[in-house]
């Protein structure tokens, strides 16, 4: 990908979806934005205390629990060592009100999952839904952060997905703690060691509510409770269901029943294997004797067994190994090109078909995708690893998941939603191609899912994470092949990404290092991409005569390669010193010059943001229901297209409108709305900005401990970020002090 494309929504932060605190100027008369000159303050008109952590709707929402089903043939209670009910156990330590954390460990296909599941279902009236499941399951990239971003999903707020890691720990500790909340992290033995203690603290030491973990490992600092192999009860129990499900139970004999336990060690999971090799019109002694001389523990000898089959086909195992793929699950359309099937619909449902009669497979989403759990997942991806073809199945799956991000790179609704389905998977095809070693579908993928570094499916959806991890490994490819241009181009984006978290020093040594390539290269578009972002360097720290060189800079060349997105862009934001600068009739022509630009190009992102200023300026001339309709069409846009830090912007802008009418309620509500959104972005700047204001209300009705608290949480922010505007609210810190004290 060129530089020219970056120019189409990087040039300029205002023509992009996910960096819009970069380019908003003063979010009110008195609320000043990064790269504005800021006016002195003014005592507000309208008085009204705040409350800034108003919850709001979707708090009072219950969430669906993602439980796992019950088991087909229902459930059969087991007994600790000292013979006590493990569900009942469990729902008397995991009641609302206790504050603990519990370990269900032993062997894989012991029956951990289904324990925690039958009691979670126990606790869903108690905890009136407030149930979380997360499972590790199939995920290798399962860390600390996608841990938090599982409870934050399932709680309602996406939003806190786009924080930072100590924020979003922060806000998701607050989010549990809001209400009795109980999380379940299953599989926890596939995380890596450093990631999976820092979730078991967060459940042990953060989380006010009791919390309980599935894994094949104590866990240090829980209380450990051992599911080991049934007892002989409750396994002939778990038997006789089994069988009853059979075509001919009369075939299972009370001494091959003992027999079936004993070779299946008294594991479930084991005991289902051996009944359907049986259900398979296979005699149970030659299924007895075969186990009986096969290597490894019961479940190595049972699986390796069904593997090799003969009535599990060439297909049904090449299904297998494709399916040990995913993350965790696989389309049905998926799933026949891995295993190498094409677009044969029918050879692919007979596969899954004599997967599932060896209880080998499972399904989700209303049979749509099919999935294999746990111990079979980590068994078959032992015996991928021995197949010849092995690497045959990973290149496919490699360039499977490239077409298809390749086939929904535009910036819409319906493309991200599409994405999003197989973020997961891939995620994970980046990293099979980076095994392989496979670069250039490294490079690719990332260019698919992240494009430009802002209208891509990490940035617009809030896995910011996400977008700095992958962005490294992609910059890490390009520096290996010795590609100047890519180094440029994915060190430009990944600077994006930091300039939207705050890191300003961090997005400047990346632009530089762009910037300094695409000299070399004579790369005219990326020389003006690099020159436009550091000039939003530069005017977000207030230095504005250095920004207006480096615009112009950018502008001349955009000019000279046609670059008609990239004009515009430039031209908004010299607009926008021009109106910093009270240049309001210059600041007017160039607005409206970059609008027409935008509205012949389509850019309904970039117009919203155009009209957003357009709005503030009439807002500054007084023409205030002109603002307010300007707003609201900047608004309307931003709803339609899910745009979030937009959505915030204009609740700001119209927050200011309602203040200036002296509706304080309304402007209230409304900051508050634009605040909360701000925080799960991580919008740095903009809570900043927001909290300024509502120090200013605080001001107006008498509230002065409010006030002060507000502009110091600001100036902190401000000073952090080393904008100019800490100068003004230290300035209305110290008035409010000095008129406190006098």
């Amino acid at each position: 990908m060129e530089f020219t494309s970056i120019l189409i929504t990087v040039l300029a932060g205002a023509a992009t979806s996910l960096v819009l605190w970069l380019l908003i100027r003063l979010l009110s008369p008195r609320a000043p934005t990064a790269g504005t000159s800021l006016p002195q303050p003014q005592p507000p008109s309208v008085p009204e205390k705040i409350l800034v952590s108003k919850p709001s709707d979707a708090d009072s929402l219950s969430p669906i629990p993602l439980i796992p089903r019950p088991p087909v043939i229902g459930f059969v209670a087991r007994r600790d060592k000292d013979g006590h009910d493990i569900v009942e156990l469990l729902k008397e330590e995991l009641a609302p009100g206790k504050n603990q954390l519990l370990s269900l460990w032993g062997p894989g296909g012991i029956g951990k999952t289904t324990l925690a599941a039958e009691a979670a279902r126990a606790l869903s009236e108690s905890y009136k839904q407030r149930i979380v499941w997360v499972s590790a399951d199939g995920r290798a990239d399962f860390t600390f952060s996608t841990f938090l971003d599982e409870i934050a999903r399932q709680l309602n707020h996406d939003d806190a997905l786009r924080l930072a890691i100590e924020p979003k720990t922060a806000e998701v500790q607050a989010l549990i703690s809001s209400a009795p909340t109980l999380v379940v992290l299953d599989n926890f033995e596939t995380i890596s060691n450093d990631e999976g203690k820092r979730c078991a603290e967060f459940l042990g030491q953060k989380s006010p509510h009791p919390a309980l973990i599935t894994t094949r490992q104590r866990v240090e600092g829980a209380y450990n409770i051992l599911i080991d192999a049934m007892s002989p009860e409750e396994a002939r129990e778990f038997l006789e269901r089994l069988i009853q499900q059979s075509p001919d139970p009369q075939v299972f004999t009370p001494s091959m029943r003992e027999r079936i336990i004993q070779t299946a060690a008294a594991n479930p999971l084991v005991m289902q294997w051996i009944v359907a090799q049986v259900d398979l019109a296979m005699s149970l002694d030659d299924v007895l004797d075969d186990l009986a001389h096969g290597a490894g523990d019961a479940a190595q000898r049972v699986f390796d067994r069904s593997f090799d089959l003969s009535q599990l086909t060439d297909d049904g195992r090449a299904a297998l190994l494709a399916l040990s793929l995913f993350v965790p699950s696989a389309s049905r359309l998926a799933l026949a090109e891995v295993a190498g099937f094409g677009s044969d619909e029918k050879r692919l449902n007979e596969a899954v078909k004599r997967m599932a009669a060896l209880r080998l497979v499972n399904t989700t989403d209303g049979g749509e995708r099919l999935i294999i759990q746990g111990l079979i997942r980590e068994l078959a991806k032992v015996r991928l690893m021995k197949d010849e073809h092995a690497d045959e199945y990973r290149q496919r799956l490699v360039s499977y998941f490239l077409n298809y991000a390749e086939a929904h790179t535009q910036p819409t609704p319906e493309d991200w939603d599409a994405l999003e389905t197989e973020k997961d998977n891939l995620l994970n095809a980046m990293d099979i191609a980076f095994e392989l070693r496979d670069w250039m579908s490294v490079i690719q993928l990332m260019d698919a899912i992240n494009c430009d570094g802002v209208n891509g499916l990490l940035m617009v959806r809030g896995y910011w994470d996400e977008a700095i991890r992958r962005g490294k490994q992609a910059l890490n490819v390009a520096r290996n092949l010795s590609a100047e241009n890519q180094i440029a181009r994915f060190a430009h984006n990944l600077a994006i990404t930091y300039q939207l978290r705050g890191e300003l020093e961090e997005a400047r040594r990346l632009y530089s290092e762009s910037l300094e390539i695409t000299k070399e290269l004579a790369n005219r578009s990326g020389i003006a991409a690099n020159l436009h972002q550091l000039g939003r360097l530069a005017q977000d720290q207030g230095e504005l005569e250095e920004a207006r060189q480096l615009y112009n800079e950018s502008l001349e060349i955009n000019k000279k390669l046609s670059s008609q997105r990239g004009i515009a862009n430039t031209l908004h934001n010299l607009a926008a010193i021009a109106q910093d600068q009270g240049e309001l009739e210059e600041a007017r022509r160039l607005y409206s010059e970059s609008l027409e630009i935008k509205k012949r190009l389509g850019d309904q992102n970039g117009i919203a943001i155009t009209l957003h200023e357009l709005g503030r300026l009439a807002q500054a001339q007084e023409e205030l229901e002109e603002a307010r309709r300007l707003y609201n069409e900047s608004l309307e846009i931003a709803k339609m297209l899910g745009n979030q830090s937009s959505i915030a912007t204009a609740l700001h802008e119209l927050g200011g409108l309602a203040q200036a009418h002296g509706k304080s309620e309304e402007a209230r509500r409304l900051y508050s709305e634009s605040l909360e959104i701000k925080k799960r972005l991580g919008d740095q700047n903009g809570i900043a900005i927001t909290l300024s204001q509502l120090g200013r209300l605080a001001v107006d009705e008498g509230d002065i401990a409010e006030a002060a608290r507000m502009f110091r949480e600001a100036l902190s922010i401000f000073e952090k970020l080393r904008s100019p505007y800490a100068e003004i609210v230290r300035l209305d810190l110290n008035n409010l002090e000095a008129n406190r004290a006098s």
